[in-house]
């Protein structure tokens, strides 16, 4: 009878669906996913952005993770998976490498200028001219769109709010590139298309992962950062070498997830968390369907969400000051309709941007992406923020807190924005 059971459930086992079969098409719920996890992170900022550094962000204090950093981490891992794919589609290395410029910088761009150009403007309380003149104006825009040593800060932007920062979420994309570039070195090298030598890669990569936790090594923040970061990033790069193997059960994700909630004491806390989380998501993006498909037809904003949330939740606190808005109010008016005028505008653009890679658009449509990008943003910009600013603008002698601030330094935290010695 044992026998028979075993023989039942090794076949049942073999019926069941695998991830590579499931990722062939594009009927997914992945867009979807990415949307709700733009919009934790946007809803865990509200917190130290109304409270200021240190403020506890939703869910660390229960399982020691944010709910920023937990959605952070589904980006890693859904990354890892589909940019092992995108390198091993890819015709060549300069096709994988234009592919991942053309997903990162142009949005990155836009949204650098939009602080600079137009947000600050509005916000600064310097002369338009003393403005502009500013040194660190230049050094905000080079630092971040060459994402050395981003800066958050930006003249006097922000200065008297509870978090002084313009910039916050940004900090996640240098390390994102780190990992980039840790495909397209095991890609060169034939790793990819080889398991057995993909095999001996993760047993290496463990092993240095692990090391500072067995030694208890003291790591520099970007060292940690990254030692945190990569880990989903490898693990969804594992998954897709392994995609024809891996099965996509609800009970395999029920498994894991009294293993992660089993072993959160103990040294395999993180490992454990992370490897249910990944597998949790991609049974969430191909398992479910019927109505949650239909998101695929909305187009994907979830970038655009997450490098604009910040400073906007930053600029809803300036215009409506930080006495009369709670958490709750942060949250609304950094993903209100406004805010949705700019993401459409974001997104098609960016869109573009892909399609003239990916189709071989004329180098004549290509020059127009810059006046889509910049002109289409920005007139929803101005259209949809600058009419209500204006308008509260002249009622509003805000009542602002005098209490000194400390000075941002881009330091190692537990939150998801990087400043002042807060990040995740």
């Amino acid at each position: 009878m044992r026998r028979r059971l075993i023989v039942a459930s090794g076949r049942r086992w073999k019926t069941l669906p695998r991830l590579g079969s499931a990722s062939a098409g594009r009927d997914n719920n992945f867009t979807l996913i990415r949307l709700c996890a733009s919009v934790a992170v946007l809803v865990s900022h509200a917190w130290p952005i109304t409270g200021g550094p240190g403020t506890k962000e939703p869910l660390a204090g229960a399982i020691g993770h944010s709910l920023g950093s937990i959605a952070v981490y589904i980006f890693f891992a859904l990354s890892g998976y589909f940019i092992a794919g995108s390198f091993q589609r890819a015709a060549s290395v300069r096709h994988f490498v234009l592919a991942r410029v053309a997903r990162l910088w142009p949005g990155l761009a836009v949204s650098l200028l939009f602080v600079a150009f137009i947000l600050g403007p509005l916000v600064t309380s310097r002369p338009l001219q003393s403005y502009l003149v500013q040194p660190d104006l230049l050094s905000f825009l080079l630092r971040n769109l060459t994402l050395v040593k981003p800066q958050y800060q930006l003249v006097d932007l922000f200065q008297d709010q509870p978090y002084p920062a313009v910039e916050g979420s940004i900090w996640t994309l240098s390390y994102e590139v780190a990992c980039y570039t840790i495909v397209l070195l095991c890609g060169v090298l034939g790793l990819l298309r080889n398991r057995k030598s993909m095999m001996g890669t993760v047993a290496v990569y463990l092993v240095l992962w692990s090391s500072p936790l067995v030694f208890d090594l003291p790591l520099h923040p970007s060292f940690s950062h990254m030692h945190s970061l990569s880990f989903p990033f490898m693990t969804g790069v594992s998954l897709w070498i392994w995609r024809d193997r891996v099965v996509l059960s609800l009970h395999v994700l029920l498994v894991l997830a009294v293993l992660g909630v089993g072993l959160r004491t103990t040294a395999l806390a993180f490992p454990a968390l992370v490897i249910a989380l990944t597998y949790g998501t991609f049974w969430l993006g191909h398992a479910p369907r019927g109505f949650l498909r239909k998101f695929n037809g909305l187009g994907d904003y979830s970038y655009g969400i997450y490098i604009y949330a910040f400073p906007l939740q930053g600029f809803a606190i300036w215009c409506w000051g930080v006495n009369d808005t709670s958490d709750e109010h942060s949250v609304g008016y950094a993903n209100d309709n406004d805010m949705r005028d700019i993401l459409v505008a974001y997104g098609r653009a960016a869109g573009d941007a892909l399609r003239a890679k990916n189709c071989g658009w004329p180098q004549s449509q290509q020059a127009t992406l810059g006046k889509r990008i910049g002109l289409g943003l920005s007139w929803n910009i101005i259209l949809s923020k600058s009419k209500t600013c204006v308008f509260r603008f002249g009622a509003q002698e805000r009542t602002r807190t005098s209490t000194p601030l400390p000075v941002l330094a881009p330091e190692a935290s537990a939150s998801t924005i990087p400043p002042p010695g807060q990040v995740s």
